[in-house]
């Protein structure tokens, strides 16, 4: 059974997003409903997360020329228990995103996301020799800027509608 004690905390201010799965579709990576994401981690950050427990993966070669792996972090959106702080930052406004609402994420034209990530230990199999621990990362609070084009930013510029009164 998990032990959903949250006492680790990690921020990244311009965190790269690498596998976006906001709107949880089933993937042969993903069970339906699960929402997650992973954060693409610089080299610093690798070596503490590690040592703190988070679930730090790595990517595979796509070919044998490749040899360089990137570290990331998968992380969790649910909403089942504490639910996260989701907030669409745009030039007109700041827009806390619903469950509902988040899988406009995944074809959003992300230009920068800081992020706080709350862990959570787990354990499975607790005192028998399958014993496993780790620690589950989940969104606590996150800000996404989103990229804005020459309509969106004309339109958006606080002039009121074309034929209003004001």
């Amino acid at each position: 059974m998990a032990d959903k004690k949250a006492d680790l905390m990690f921020r990244m201010d311009g965190a790269p997003l690498m596998y976006r799965n906001f709107a949880g579709r089933k993937t042969q990576f993903n069970r339906e409903g699960d929402r997650n994401f992973c954060i693409d981690l610089t080299g610093e950050d690798v070596d503490q997360l590690i040592a703190d427990g988070w679930n730090v993966k790595w990517t595979k070669p796509r070919d044998e020329d490749e040899y360089e792996q990137r570290p990331f972090l998968p992380v969790a959106v649910k909403y089942n228990f504490k639910p996260p702080r989701i907030v669409l930052v745009t030039s007109r406004k700041q827009t806390n995103l619903t469950e509902e609402m988040l899988e406009v994420l995944d074809f959003a034209e992300i230009t920068n996301v800081d992020i706080i990530v709350r862990g959570w230990h787990w354990v499975t199999g607790e005192g028998t020799e399958f014993e496993k621990t780790g620690v589950k990362a989940e969104v606590k609070t996150m800000y996404i800027t989103i990229f804005e084009d020459e309509l969106e930013m004309k339109y958006s510029d606080g002039a009121p509608p074309i034929g209003s009164e004001d």
